[in-house]
Parts: structure tokens; sequence; C-alpha cells
């Protein structure tokens, strides 16, 4: 109803002139669809009329078969009927079957109905290709011969022959089953007493025509021969269907057998759990009437038993205990009257300062204050865990002391003379070993680094010794670590892409599941992007999960607990990992890690897209100036059709912990929300369209109100605050048919170098461009793949990876003299990991730029170490070319 009102008001603002054009256009097609019908019905006509035409003219003999041919499809309907008539009944029977049935049985029904339907797949088949043979039979045997008459009738009267022999030998073989190979041969001989007629009637009109045609001997044995092995195929094919009917039936009895014993078993488990119940319940209200006490009296009195153990333990390990009591003063000044108070407070507030005057430099006198110097001893002692509970009971008891340090001079010197030695009743415990604790923090935060590291690394190579870094067997890397997680195996890797804060974090996007995996939890949901450290390959640090189909994902380059994604459904996702896990429990949960649910989600509010959104990107994330973290920031999104919206951050405020009605989408206890950017001239949403199919955008590193969008129709410079771009379209822009020669699929901007811009399209071909250029600097055919992805190498501008949608890498010098021949190119494909689908490289001068990750399509990501090949220059540079 949306589209419909926009016709109507169109159609009545329309001028005569569109009226009269679409008058036109709809008594156009009126005329083309009254011709369309015409000549289907004369089509018909026509071939009824042919038909009428073709019966007139047929001999007795096409009469007769045409008259068997229609009684068998007519028996055929009958029969159809009849089993959709049992099918139905059947149906019913076993939908009520099914209500009932255990796991187990459902497994075993699914297996049997998937046979059941290839068996009648090949029967189809194979009554189509016998359909088939027997026309073309029919249309031989009117434009045969006398010869391959003659032939023929001998031929069919060998194999009639052999037929015979075979259903003998196969009566005597199978006696004790004589039933099922009766019904397996009845078939044949009507087929032998049709043919056998058949033999006969034309056996008499070749004796009435008085025509015999001799042939050789050899070529009648070959012919005999081969329909003689047709025959024996025929009649081995028979018997295997035999045998597997007899074992069907007896699997099917035997399954309706087990199907019994189980229902009969589960109904005798539930009376027995019923006359269980009852007989406890019984029982509990017994005791119930005999008791004088309730359960939470027996509770209490069994938590007031335990405390008073608990207090008397504590009693007499307080008797036991004693620590020094140490009291320093810092400083001492005599109360204050409030007279003093108020000369303090009142009495200088009528005061004005009139000037400054400074003294003169030998006039200037120093103070300083000479205090006593505070002496500290360490005191230490092993105190348990319930010591404590009730304080306040021994209050007015005096406190022993312990003191630690007797026989010890050295420390004793640093106390004042009048700190008193007390010594406790138990003797031996003055004598205890004392140890400093500052010196034993500092060696423990020393020592603690390394012992966890070994740790780590001795429990990894337990758990998972294969995840660790492998040789690589590449071109471009020297070693590499696999990162897998087990519950995302069965999905293929999407998107890969490296925190823009943090690069030690990749955030993996995982699309629709392909089979059934382990956590039956995970699989209800359609999307999962799964965060690791490339420092820890055991497990993931964070599982976000999406109820719709995600097809494209970023990360804040400002905060990096933001992750952005696109929905197939036209709507935007918002994830915040600071929120607590225990917010999304709910959810669900593997190895310790929860299902992130997200924070927020545009699917609630009105003016999303209409179409699959295809990318997703921070406005300015590549910004030749850097980033602010104190700016604001906006999302951008670009669907299949063109449309670009703009998407303002903003984070609500947690201390007023008020809930709004006007906040749809936004996930209880989450903070984060997405708007609409607007204009402050005019009461519209800042969006923008190119009405044709899109896939990529990317910013102006030097100006982020300018981006561009690969297009249909070729690469689109667009300015978001109005006017025109120059140049507003990037070729090539030539036409086949009009249908685009050369289609753009990725675009991406140099990090070093803002000036150029690199195109891939999906004829495998990567064109490099200035800003300021229409035309391609440089056209590099590379295969005949899309290509699928691209990325400039941090350290070298010139160095670029390309990744094409057969899983071939790329690496691509642009200042080398042969710049149209690739510096490696590597296919990655595995049996073990499937093809590559997508690639990344950690931000320019934020992480380890010699590393690169790799996502497949069975669910794992490889970090790879790159070599120095893909680092040191070759020595044939050229690059002031551009």
């Amino acid at each position: 109803m949306g589209e419909d009102a926009p016709t109507e008001k169109s159609k009545r603002d329309e001028t005569k002139e569109e009226r009269r054009a679409r008058k036109e256009r709809e008594r156009a097609e009126r005329k083309l669809q009254e011709q369309n019908e015409a000549e289907r019905s004369a089509q018909a006509a026509e071939g009824n009329v042919k038909e009428r035409r073709h019966r007139r003219e047929e001999t007795e003999e096409e009469r007769r078969i045409r008259k068997e041919r229609e009684r068998a499809e007519r028996k055929e309907r009958e029969r159809e009927r009849e089993k959709l008539a049992g099918a139905a009944e059947e149906d019913n029977g076993e939908r009520r079957h099914r209500r009932e049935e255990t796991e187990e049985e459902r497994r075993i029904r699914k297996e049997r109905e998937r046979a059941e339907r290839k068996e009648r797949e090949r029967e189809r088949e194979q009554l189509a290709r016998a359909a088939e043979e027997d026309n073309g039979e029919r249309r031989h045997r009117r434009e045969e011969t006398e010869e391959e008459r003659r032939i023929r009738k001998e031929r069919e009267r060998a194999e009639r022959k052999e037929r015979e022999k075979i259903k003998q030998e196969y009566q005597q073989e199978h006696d004790s089953n004589g039933g099922v190979s009766r019904k397996v041969l009845v078939n044949d001989e009507t087929v032998v007493d049709d043919e056998l007629q058949t033999w006969q009637q034309e056996n008499q009109e070749t004796k009435r025509g008085g025509v015999v045609i001799g042939g050789t001997k050899e070529e009648l044995t070959t012919v005999m021969e081969a329909e003689n092995r047709a025959i024996r195929q025929a009649a081995d094919e028979a018997r295997k269907a035999a045998r597997r009917d007899e074992r069907r039936h007896a699997e099917e009895e035997q399954e309706e057998e087990e199907a019994m014993e189980r229902r009969e078993k589960r109904r005798k488990e539930r009376e027995e759990k019923k006359l269980l119940q009852s007989q406890m319940t019984k029982t509990s209200g017994a005791v119930a009437g005999k008791s004088a006490l309730g359960v939470s009296d027996l509770q209490r009195q069994g938590y007031r038993t335990q405390f008073e153990k608990d207090l008397q333990r504590a009693t007499a390990l307080r008797r036991l205990v004693g620590m020094d009591d140490v009291s320093v003063s810092l400083i001492d000044v005599s109360p204050q009257s409030q007279y003093d108070m108020y000369i303090r407070n009142f009495v200088d507030t009528s005061r004005k300062q009139a000037g400054v005057q400074a003294p003169a430099e030998e006039d200037c006198i120093d103070f300083e204050v000479q205090a006593e110097r505070v002496g500290v001893r360490h005191r230490g002692v092993e105190v348990p865990c319930d010591l404590g509970l009730c304080p306040e009971q021994f209050a007015d008891r005096p406190m022993h002391f312990v003191n630690k340090d007797v026989g010890q001079g050295e420390v004793g010197n640093t106390m004042e003379n009048n700190d008193a030695v007390v010594e406790a009743p138990l003797g031996n415990v003055s004598g205890a070993h004392m140890v400093d604790s500052t010196l034993l923090a500092a060696f423990l935060g020393r020592v603690f680094p390394v012992m966890q590291a070994v740790l780590d690394e001795n429990d990894e190579e337990k758990l998972v010794p294969g995840d660790f870094k492998s040789k690589s067997e590449t071109q471009f890397s020297t070693s590499y670590t696999t990162f897998s997680f087990a519950a995302t195996c069965n999905r293929p890797v999407l998107k890969v892409f490296f925190n823009l804060c943090a690069p030690a974090y990749v955030a993996v996007l995982h699309g629709l599941r392909e089979e059934e995996g382990p956590s039956r939890e995970l699989d209800r949901y359609m999307s999962v992007i799964v965060i690791w450290n490339i420092y820890d390959s055991s497990s993931p640090e964070k599982v976000l999960v999406s109820p719709l189909l995600l097809t494209c994902m970023c990360m804040s380059p400002r905060w990096p607990y933001l992750v952005y994604a696109g929905a197939e459904d036209g709507s935007l996702y918002v994830w915040d990992t600071r929120e607590p896990e225990r917010n999304h429990i709910t959810a669900g949960c593997i190895q310790r890690n929860a299902f992130r649910l997200p924070s927020f989600a545009t699917s609630w509010q009105t003016g999303n897209h209409n179409a699959p959104i295809v990318a997703v990107a921070v406005a300015g994330y590549n910004t030749v100036v850097g980033v602010r973290k104190d700016e604001s920031e906006q999302l951008v999104s670009l669907d299949a059709t063109g449309g670009t919206y703009f998407w303002v951050v903003n984070e609500k405020d947690q201390s007023k912990g008020a809930i709004s009605d006007t906040e749809n989408g936004l996930h209880m206890f989450s903070t984060v929300r997405l708007f609409l950017a607007t204009s402050k001239s005019k009461d519209h949403v800042n969006a923008l369209s190119l009405n044709q199919e899109s896939f990529a955008l990317d910013f102006v590193p030097t100006d982020s109100s300018h981006y561009v969008v690969a297009c249909a129709a070729g690469v689109r410079h667009i300015s978001r605050f109005g006017g025109i771009a120059a140049p507003s379209l990037y070729g090539p822009c030539s036409r086949f048919f009009a249908r685009p020669v050369a289609v753009p699929s990725c675009v991406r901007y140099g990090t070093v170098d803002s000036r150029i811009f690199v195109v891939g399209y999906d004829d495998g071909s990567v064109r490099l461009y200035l800003h300021t250029d229409a035309e391609p600097q440089l056209s590099m055919p590379l295969c005949n793949q899309r290509i699928v992805d691209m990325r400039f190498n941090g350290g070298d501008k010139w160095l670029l990876w390309a990744l094409d949608a057969s899983g071939t890498l790329f690496l691509l010098d642009l200042a080398k003299k042969d710049k149209e021949f690739p510096v490696l190119s590597q296919s990655l494909l595995a049996p073990d990991t499937g093809c590559c689908t997508c690639f990344d490289i950690p931000p320019e001068g934020k992480g380890d730029s010699r590393v690169i990750v790799l996502g497949f399509e069975k669910g794992m990501i490889q970090l790879h170490t790159l070599t120095d090949l893909t680092h040191t220059p070759s020595t044939d540079r050229e690059e002031h070319w551009l």
C-alpha cells in the first residue's frame, strides 16, 4: 500500500502530455496482449486440427496401438487416484504417528522417506526413457524395410526364447519364495504373450506378401548376441528389484514392531512415574502432619547451630592471635573557640587588596619545618577467613600484642623509646621468621608475568597443539596461526576486520550456517560475529549474535568497544562490548562465552533502507589528519539500490536511569543509539540515492564530505553537502547492448598517498585513478574472476593486495616498470579450509604491519606473518611516474 499512494498522486498531478503518453502506452500493451492470446488460440486450434487429420489417416495397426495407449493411460490415472486416496489415508495415520514418535523414530523416518523419494525419481526417469525408446521404436517400425523387419522378427523371437528360459531358471531357484517370483514375472509373461501374437500376425502378413529376403548369418548372430545380453540384464534387474521390495517390506515390519515396543515402554514408564509421585506425596503429607516445626524453622535452627560453632572457633583464635598497635601524631593543634572560628571565616570578607609590593631580593626569608622521622616496622600474621564475626562483643577485652622482633635490635631501634613491648602467652610465636612485604610485592610483580606466560604456553600446547604457528607453504608468509571456534565451523567467513583503535583484536563475520553445529543455541541465530585476540588462539574474546542475516560489518575508529553491522532487511545493528555478560545471559552461552544480542537496532525506526545493505563505514575513518575522540561519530550505510544514509552515534546518559517510550530498538541496560542525521535548514533526512545497483563505497581522505560509490554505471563521485563533485563519474563507461562492459565491485583509497584510489572490477581487472582525473591512469588485467577486496600495504604506498572470487591472492607493485604483472599470486584453496573469501591488514602505524589475516569458507581464519618479499622494494622502481 505504500507504493499505491504515490502512483495515484502522480496520476492526479500529471499533465495532458503525460496523460496522453500513458494512454497510448496502455493501449499498446492491451493490443500486444490481445495479439498474444490470438496467437496462442490459433496454435491450439491448429494442433487440434492436425491431431484430427492424423487420426483420420492412421492405419489399423496405428489405431490399435493408440487405443491401447489411451486405455493404459486411463488405467494409470485410475491407479494414481487410488494411490492418492490411499496416501491421504496413510498421511492422516502418519500424522498421528508422528506426534507420538521419539527423536530416534523421527530420524529413521526421515531417512526412509529420503530413500523412497530417490527410488521414485529413478523409476520416473526409467519410465521416461522407456517411453521415449517406445516412440522411437514405433517410428522406426513404420519406416523400416523388409530386410530390417525380418531381422527384427528374428531378434524378437530370440528374446522371447531367452526370457522363457530365464523365467524357468528363476522359478526353479526361488521355489520357497514362489509368491514373490510370480508377482515379479507376471509382466514378463504378458509381454511374451503379446509379442507372440504380434509375431504370428506379422508372419502371416509376410507369407501373404510372398516376399522372402535373405540376410547374412554374421549380422544375425551379432544382433542376437546383443539382444540376449540386454535380456539377461533386464532379468537381473527384475530379480534385484524383487529382492529390494522383499527387504524393504521386512524392514518396515520390523520398524513397526520396534515402534510399538517403544510406545508400550514409554507408557509403562509414565505409569510408574505417576505411581511413584503419588506415593511420595502421601509420605510427605504424613511426615508434615507429625512434625511440630516447619521447613523454615528447621533451616533457621541449622543456621543458628552453625553460627554458634563458628563463633566459638573465632573466639578461641582471637585469644591466640594479637597484633601491635602503633600510633603516630602527625600534627598538634589546640582547640579553637567560637570567636576563633568567627575571626577565621568572616572577618576577612570585607577586606580588599589595594596593591602588591614585591620586597627586595635580600629581604626574602626562607622558612623550613623540621619534623621527627617516623619509624615504621613490618608485621605479618596469618588470619583465618572466618575471623572477626562479632568484634563488637570483645571491645572491652584488653588486647594481647605479640612482639615478633625480640632479639632483633636493628629493627627495634627504629621505634620510639616509649614503645611498649608485651609478649603473648605463647612464646614460640615471637621467634617466627619475618618477610619484608614491600620486597615481596616487588619480586612478585617482576616474576608473575613471566610465570603466567609460561603457564599459558603450557596450557595451550596441551589443549590445542595444532593452533600455534605452523610453517607456511605460501609465497608471501613464513608462518601462520589458525583461529577456529568449534561453534562457527559450520558457517563461512564473510568479512574480517582489524580494530582500528586496538589492532590486537580482529572481528570475524560468519554467515548463515550450512549444517547443524555443536551448539543448537548458536544455530538459532542467522549470523555471528566473533572477536579474537591475535595473541590468544584458544578461545574468542566476545561472541556477538544477530537474529537476521548480516551482510557487512565495520568497527569504530574512535571507540574500540563499538561494532556496527548491516543486515539483509535494510536495518543496522550496534554492539557495545563494554556491557557485562549478565545482561545477555538469556541469549545463551558456549564455553563460558555469553552470546551478546545487539545493543541497538534500527529495525524499529521509520526511514530505514528498503534493500539489503552492502557496505557500512564510519565517515572520515581514513582521514589524513587523524580521528579525534572528542568529536561525534557518524555512520554511513549503503544499500544495493544506491541509497546512502548518514546516522549519528549517540550515547545515553546513564545517570538519569530513565527509560523512554520512544527508544525503540534499544536493548535493556544499553546506552548506544543511532539517529538519522537531519539538516538544520530543512526538515529532511540526510540521505542520497543513485537509483542503480551499488556495491561499495569509500571516503576521500582529504575531505570526509566527499565519497565515491562503486555502482553499475561506474564509480560515482558524490558531495554530501550539495553541489556537483568534479569529476562526477570515473570511467570506463562503455556499454554493450545497454549493459556496462566493466562493472566495479570494490573501491579503496590509498593509505599513504591520498591522491590515488584503485577500483576492482567483475572482469578481474584493477584500475588506478587520480582523484582529479576521470580517466584511469593504469589498467591491470589480473584474472577472469571478480575482484572481491583490495588493501594498500601500510609500509609502502605502491604495494597493493587484491583477492578474487576464486580465492587467489595477488600482490601488485605499482612502482615497478612491469606494473601489469603481479609480484606474486597465491591460490588459497585447500580441502580443510575451503576457498579464501576475505582478508584484511592492520591499520597503518597502529600494529604489526608484517601480518595479514585471511578468512575461509569453513569458518576459520589464519594470521600469516609476511616475508621480506612483501616489504623490500625492488630495484627497478619508478615512484614518480604519476
